[in-house]
């Protein structure tokens, strides 16, 4: 996660705080806790029920449109 300074300007506070907290725990797996069936889990990002695991499509999706918005894809 390299930006740059023009790249991290584009972001109002909120949407940086966002992204920082994405790429923190993107790679985190968070296990079901029993209320959730065996094959699900939740994002560890938003906390949605996942299928599988890891990051749901929401949190990946927004995390596209603010590298979009930044100009970095």
């Amino acid at each position: 996660m390299k930006f740059t300074k023009e790249q991290w300007g584009k972001l109002d506070e909120w949407e940086r705080g966002w992204l920082v907290n994405f790429y923190k725990n993107e790679n985190k797996w968070i296990r079901n806790d029993g209320w959730l069936p065996d094959d699900c889990a939740e994002c560890p990002v938003c906390g949605n029920p996942t299928l599988g695991g890891g990051v749901c499509l929401d949190c990946l999706n927004y995390a596209s449109e603010l590298e979009k918005k930044m100009g970095r894809r």
